[in-house]
């Protein structure tokens, strides 16, 4: 795993060095152009954001399909309601989002004492 997580850090480390000679319309050009101007950024700051983009954008997109499609096969009935309506589509992703996330907080701890329910 660590050898893996060097190896896309070294990739993102080489895609920041292509940029600084040749700049383009990318997200990776307007980092390297922020880093440059002295905005705060630096080479490691870029290949985090890089790799939090990456997972963040396409991990999670990958595992909602998924999810989503597991679920629908398991309630076929609800496939079946989406095929004869299209137009449900954006409410059923939500939905989805909601019944089986790609991303699960496992934990929250709270700060203040506070109640649910009553209790």
């Amino acid at each position: 795993m660590a050898a893996a997580r060097q190896g896309l850090d070294d990739h993102f480390a080489r895609a920041i060095e292509e940029r600084r000679g040749r700049r383009d319309t990318d997200l990776i050009s307007a980092l390297v152009s922020a880093e440059e101007s002295e905005d705060r950024l630096t080479q490691r700051e870029i290949v985090i954001t890089c790799d939090l983009l990456l997972i963040a954008g396409n991990l999670t997109t990958t595992d909602l399909i998924g999810n989503g499609v597991l679920a629908l096969l398991k309630h076929p009935d609800q496939l079946a309601k989406l095929h004869a309506q299209s137009e449900l589509v954006p409410n059923a992703v939500e939905e989805m989002l909601r019944y089986d996330p790609p991303v699960v907080q496992t934990g929250r701890l709270a700060l203040e004492p506070f109640e649910i329910g009553g209790m």
